[in-house]
């Protein structure tokens, strides 16, 4: 996760903020709320936005690879689906798009199933 902690002291009281600087799901800055917390957040410009479920994609990736239990793969995969949707989205394609697109690869190329692993190729 990449964050940074600032500590402060006012009054006797050490308020102390969380950076985050990354692209979170629209309810987070409620739940933030609810928990009588303040969010500090803006709204990205196309260009960051595309950059930042790019940067998303990544991280929820990581999470999948560095997950140890099924349950927890599927919930990462989860993530990792609702980024694809929210990309998809916004070059103006959908979830059937990719689904077709998929299939077409699959088509010509195969899937992954079959567990080949190839090691080098000798000419």
């Amino acid at each position: 996760m990449n964050r940074s902690e600032n500590m402060s002291s006012k009054k006797g009281k050490e308020p102390s903020e969380i950076y985050y600087q990354k692209l979170v799901r629209n309810k987070i800055p409620e739940i933030i709320l609810d928990q009588h917390e303040k969010p500090i957040f803006r709204i990205l410009s196309e260009q960051e936005y595309q950059k930042e479920l790019l940067h998303k994609l990544e991280e929820e990736v990581k999470e999948v690879v560095e997950a140890t239990t099924s349950t927890e793969v599927l919930m990462e995969c989860g993530d990792v689906l609702q980024v694809l949707e929210d990309i998809l989205k916004h070059y103006h394609y959908t979830l059937d798009d990719l689904i077709d697109q998929k299939r077409k690869k699959e088509a010509q190329r195969g899937s992954f199933d079959d567990r080949f692993f190839l090691e080098k190729v000798v000419k």
